[in-house]
């Protein structure tokens, strides 16, 4: 057991899970303390002489903290002991056994090996391996316990069509839905992202969409994508700067590699809505890289991705940007371009999260 000083334990919780978190830790605990002695929470803080603190420290309709000083007196008074999760949020909230359902398009390609008439069901590799990397990281480094669903998207549904197999996957109680994959590869990502940016009373936040990808070979515009004429300029472009974050087409890195260039820029988009079971997350690419740069960022900075919900009501959407290379010994006409896990960027290019230390008496 480790035993924190209250101040310290304040600020730290403060500064890692955010002010909602921490209300709802301080309400739960002294709610089943007083559960425990049979009274409602104002006569056990009564009896504590720490009602005045609790009101005044805290509004918990509004899960927002008035005065650090009035709730550690508050702890102190009550000799309050609070079990913490030391996961990240939204992860130190998750049910044990949840169902972690993974979202995956599917692509028709021809095979001539396999059957000159009809053409096969194939997933790209990137895609393939954002799975099997994800899948592999929630029990390391996102650490939690949960049963693991692969839920294929086949090509070419419409809007209506996507839209309801979404309501039907939120539907299923799962604990978290991750759709991989931009519209192009994934018909599920236009009405996640909708859902996610959607406000309490049901209309689309426009002002949390982070941008759009530009393509060169899309005509009708949606919420997440626009067309532009040239390939060169396709990329995403953010909505809130007007700068633009590009994606180098794969027509053109392959005459980059023959020329001796060895990296290309690319680009995604991460959406995060952790309000409530189940979670809803889009990890989409303009490229395969781009996706999976999305699910490296989510699995691997936990604590800035923390961060950035506690600073959203536990929502947050932003741009990645990360550069593909040619690592292997393989022909340039194989598309075998790779990313480092550790070069993934938020495309603000500024960390919400700074570590905070907290020393502890170990007993």
């Amino acid at each position: 057991m480790a035993r924190v000083p209250a101040a310290l334990f304040v600020e730290w919780a403060r500064r890692t899970m955010g002010d909602a978190r921490l209300v709802e830790l301080v309400h739960d605990a002294i709610k089943r303390r007083a559960g425990a002695e049979s009274l409602d929470i104002d006569s056990y803080l009564k009896g504590y002489e720490a009602d005045n603190d609790f009101k005044k420290a805290m509004r918990i309709g509004e899960k927002t903290i008035e005065s650090e000083r009035l709730l550690v007196s508050c702890l102190r008074k009550t000799g309050l002991s609070i079990e913490v999760d030391f996961r990240c949020p939204p992860w130190d909230r998750w049910k044990a056994g949840s169902t972690f359902v993974i979202v995956y398009g599917e692509r028709l390609v021809d095979i001539p090996n396999v059957s000159t008439g009809m053409r096969q069901l194939a997933v790209g590799a990137r895609d393939a391996q954002a799975i099997a990397y994800l899948t592999d990281e929630l029990r390391s480094q996102i650490q939690i316990d949960c049963q693991v669903v692969l839920h294929p998207v086949r090509p070419g549904l419409s809007p209506d069509e996507a839209a309801k197999e979404l309501a039907g996957l939120r539907r299923s109680r799962a604990g978290a839905i991750v759709v991989i994959g931009s519209t192009l590869v994934n018909s599920l990502s236009e009405p996640m992202a909708a859902a996610i940016i959607r406000d309490e009373s049901g209309d689309i936040d426009y002002d949390l969409l982070p941008g759009k990808f530009q393509w060169g070979f899309l005509g009708k515009p949606s919420l997440l994508s626009d067309h532009v004429n040239d390939r060169k300029k396709e990329g995403i472009l953010d909505r809130r700067t007007n700068r633009y974050f590009p994606r180098v087409h794969d027509d053109a890195v392959l005459p980059g590699l023959k020329a001796g260039k060895k990296t290309f820029a690319d680009c995604g988009m991460l959406f995060m809505d952790c309000r409530k079971p189940p979670y809803l997350i889009l990890c989409a690419g303009h490229g395969g890289c781009g996706t999976l740069g999305c699910v490296y960022a989510l699995a691997r900075q936990v604590e800035e991705i923390a961060a950035r919900l506690a600073a959203g009501n536990n929502r947050f959407a932003d741009i990645i940007t990360v550069t593909k290379s040619k690592h292997r010994n393989t022909s340039n006409e194989i598309d075998d371009l790779s990313i480092d896990p550790d070069d993934v960027e938020f495309a603000s290019g500024e960390r919400m999260w700074e570590p905070s230390t907290v020393w502890m008496n170990l007993a």
